[in-house]
């Protein structure tokens, strides 16, 4: 016997005038009679109650007839009408939920303002849960979330393509991109087919790709200011400046210039062999465009290793560097560019420092920050561990624990700190105390001489 289901929205009409529960993404959850939808999946509920659960009791509030908009349906599903009297839960007055409620949600807050004072002890501050934003949580991820500042985020959390006849792709071609301040937390959304997507370190402006063409829209006034056609071969793309896009294909590195009309791409630097087979995860530059570096990553001896070119627009190929350990050790290297002498770089300055929990064998770098005004080094690793180093010397400072989950993206903050976005949606802000960390460097590091200048260059 063949099974036949009906595609996308249709699969609805077989649901039709059947009991339905109906789970919202503001956390509301309705059971009614499902009379009548269209092709955005939009719901007219009829004889509709909202029901409120708090633990093991339950109340339920008239609403009638309820038209849902299909982007708020997180889920719904058939009630089985038998099954659902049997269920232990208790049935109470509509006033004792929602003074249950009530009373749950003042606890919940309480526990949350003990939980910023202890997080803000320590230097850390609470900002925001992306999932308050609408946000599922399983793309919370690396790299649907970006932050190419500390002045943007940008998250791409797919939706299911319910009205698309043909559609292919899933939640990647029927996306959703939020973008938000993290420190206003006022979010915009943008309803686009969209791979990837990335804001502006400095401007208002928002970039989207989809699989033949670039986007760049205004966040200020919500309108597309232009339409590009992307380069065949495109692999990795990013923002390189306030004006300009850096663009990454199998064989060479392009910068696109977005200042006004966009005009041709500007070829920069071949990609050399090896790193043509790799997984292109980052291209950076300095301010004046005169050193370049991407980095790709391959599988060698069952282990991730690391691939980096640098190249200098004056003198070519420089450093092709990778993984030279059998272990997998995570070391902080600093090498001093552009010397006088010899045109070449000076050594690694330190070496030694492995940035893993020695409770967690997996752990390993996500994340380096660097803060030229104060010559340090923030180092974030996957089991949110921060480590904290000078840049002249490479001489660790100190390391703390700022993230119980996961964490895979960060950015500076304003104030000398690290902005950290979690697995689990928390973005926190992670800020130094000043005189804590001076006492630790002169006294515990044994350092006063990076501690007199970090006195003078710390806010």
């Amino acid at each position: 016997m063949t099974l036949f289901y009906l595609p996308g929205t249709a699969s609805l009409l077989e649901e039709l005038d059947k009991k339905l529960l109906v789970f919202l993404r503001d956390g509301r959850t309705l059971i009614g009679y499902l009379r009548s939808i269209d092709q955005f999946a939009n719901l007219v509920l009829h004889k509709t109650i909202e029901r409120i659960h708090v633990r093991k009791q339950y109340g339920d509030i008239p609403r009638g007839i309820f038209v849902v908009r299909g982007d708020n349906v997180v889920l719904l599903g058939e009630i089985d009408e038998a099954k659902e009297r049997d269920v232990d839960l208790e049935e109470v007055s509509v006033e004792q939920i929602l003074e249950v409620q009530r009373l749950e949600a003042e606890a919940k807050q309480d526990q949350e303002r003990q939980r910023a004072k202890a997080l803000k002890e320590r230097g850390l501050h609470y900002h925001l849960d992306l999932t308050q934003l609408g946000i599922p949580l399983e793309h919370v991820t690396w790299p649907r979330v970006t932050m190419t500042s500390n002045q943007w985020l940008c998250i791409r959390h797919g939706m299911a393509c319910l009205n698309g006849a043909g559609a292919t792709g899933g939640a990647d071609r029927c996306s959703v991109v939020t973008v938000f301040n993290p420190k206003l937390s006022v979010p915009q959304t943008y309803r686009v087919e969209a791979r990837s997507a990335k804001m502006n370190p400095e401007k208002p402006l928002l970039a989207v790709t989809d699989e033949s063409s670039l986007y760049l829209y205004s966040t200020r006034t919500k309108k597309l200011l232009h339409q590009c056609r992307l380069m065949q071969g495109l692999v990795y793309w990013t923002w390189v400046s306030a004006s300009t896009l850096g663009l990454v294909t199998r064989q060479a590195v392009f910068h696109w210039d977005l200042s006004s009309a966009p005009t041709e791409p500007t070829f920069m630097f071949a990609l050399s062999e090896r790193l043509r087979n790799t997984e292109l995860v980052s291209y950076i530059t300095d301010a004046g465009f005169k050193w370049l570096a991407v980095t790709g990553l391959f599988q060698e001896e069952k282990l991730v290793s690391g691939l980096v070119q640098l190249h200098s627009v004056s003198r070519g190929l420089l450093l092709l560097a990778s993984r030279d350990s059998p272990r997998p050790l995570g070391k902080l290297h600093v090498a001093e560019l552009g010397t006088p002498h010899a045109g070449a770089l000076r050594g690694p300055l330190q070496e030694t420092l492995e940035f893993f929990d020695p409770l967690d064998k997996f752990d390993f770098p996500v994340s380096l920050q660097v803060s030229s005004r104060q010559g340090l080094v923030f180092v974030l690793t996957k089991c949110g561990v921060v480590h904290l180093c000078d840049l002249e010397t490479a001489t660790p400072l100190c390391s703390h624990v700022v993230c119980p989950d996961i964490t895979f993206a960060a950015s500076l903050s304003h104030e000398c700190g690290l902005l950290i976005v979690s697995r689990n949606g928390q973005v926190l802000l992670v800020e130094m105390k000043k005189a804590a960390l001076l006492r630790r460097v002169a006294e515990v590091v044994n350092r006063p001489a990076i501690s007199t200048r970090l006195r003078q260059t710390l806010p």
